[in-house]
């Protein structure tokens, strides 16, 4: 059987909110991770800017008013993409550090779906045909989840 990475996206994303509102962050954040650069190299191929862009030029703008100091868009996006890798990656040049800071998952979790949703939206304009089911339970999702 083949399926399309934009199915499998989808499927990702709908399962990553079941996961966030079942207080199952870890697997949500993963699952959405995966979908949100799926749908952000479809926008990239289609013309458009991934969510991960602005958000990127926003933290570069907002360390250099803050700190004086200048980062890298590189930084900025691995600041960004930090817990998503960290769930996913071991480091291979340090095995022994296994443990990582889960202390924000909830607000990780929203972060991440929030923007593999914000990718799936803008993928409309540039003739992506949506699942409606999945818009009605991005809704739901925007309505239902808070950040503490």
């Amino acid at each position: 059987m083949i399926v399309e990475k934009f199915v499998c996206a989808e499927i990702h994303l709908s399962k990553a909110i079941d996961l966030h509102f079942s207080d199952e962050y870890l697997c949500a954040l993963t699952l959405a991770g995966a979908a949100e650069e799926i749908f952000g190299n479809a926008l990239l191929h289609s013309g458009g800017s991934p969510a991960i862009e602005w958000r990127k030029n926003l933290l570069v703008s907002i360390h250099k008013k803050i700190s004086g100091n200048e980062i890298s868009g590189k930084e900025a996006k691995g600041s960004l993409n930090h817990i998503r890798n960290n769930l996913k990656h071991m480091d291979a040049s340090d095995p022994n550090n296994s443990k990582i800071n889960i202390g924000c998952i909830i607000n990780d979790s929203h972060e991440m779906i929030s923007r593999c949703a914000e990718n799936y939206a803008a993928l409309n304009q540039y003739g992506y045909e949506l699942d409606v089911d999945l818009c009605k339970r991005i809704g739901e999702f925007r309505s239902r989840a808070t950040i503490s």
